[in-house]
């Protein structure tokens, strides 16, 4: 899964190039998006597709699974986060394997 932010592009890309020419796995990009939720939602092979009134994600219709594994820089927001999916969807929770090695933070600023 892609984020379409300049730095999640990039480690993508870097990413991509090593497990495919390097390690030899064939590698395809299952899809894009510019929301956090989206890549958690693919990773663990739900349905971006509410369950109801909610907006959580169909995680109980087997028909839809995707075939999403990776998800690079992904950002917790204070509304939708791992934590959040875990407690939620334990079963579909794909499993944080880390940071990639640089921090970062996020704010609205005005000037």
């Amino acid at each position: 899964w892609k984020f379409e932010w300049d730095s999640a592009e990039l480690i993508t890309a870097i990413f991509d190039v090593l497990v495919s020419e390097v390690l030899g796995f064939n590698t395809v990009l299952s899809g894009s998006s510019d929301a956090c939720e989206f890549g958690i939602i693919a990773v663990s092979r739900c349905s971006p597709e509410s369950t109801g009134t909610d907006a959580t994600p169909n995680c109980t219709n087997i028909k839809q699974l995707m075939s999403t594994h990776v998800a690079l820089e992904f950002w917790d927001s204070t509304v939708f986060n791992h934590r959040w999916f875990v407690i939620n969807h334990p079963q579909w929770a794909p499993e944080n394997l880390g940071s990639v090695g640089y921090d970062g933070s996020e704010g609205v600023f005005s000037g």
